[in-house]
């Protein structure tokens, strides 16, 4: 089905957990920008948010390393 509404060069993925993936070409240069987003679980109030953006970090890096061996395959 064709979209009728407003265009761009930009795929974005929401995953099942509210993680986004945004992915677009380089307006200057020919490769691709890669945009992750992750959530915390934990309250922002907790002791433990400065663990937990680390661990969410590696996460969304290795999610993102995922995306680009993918994109590299097509």
């Amino acid at each position: 089905t064709e979209f009728a509404g407003p265009t761009t060069d930009l795929l974005c993925y929401e995953l099942d957990d509210g993680s986004t993936i945004a992915i677009r070409p380089s307006g200057t240069e020919p490769k691709l920008k890669l945009y992750g987003e992750m959530f915390p679980t934990l309250s922002p109030s907790s002791q433990n948010i400065g663990w937990q953006y680390q661990v969410k970090r590696a996460e969304l890096g290795l999610l993102l390393g995922v995306v680009y061996e993918e994109f590299m395959r097509a």
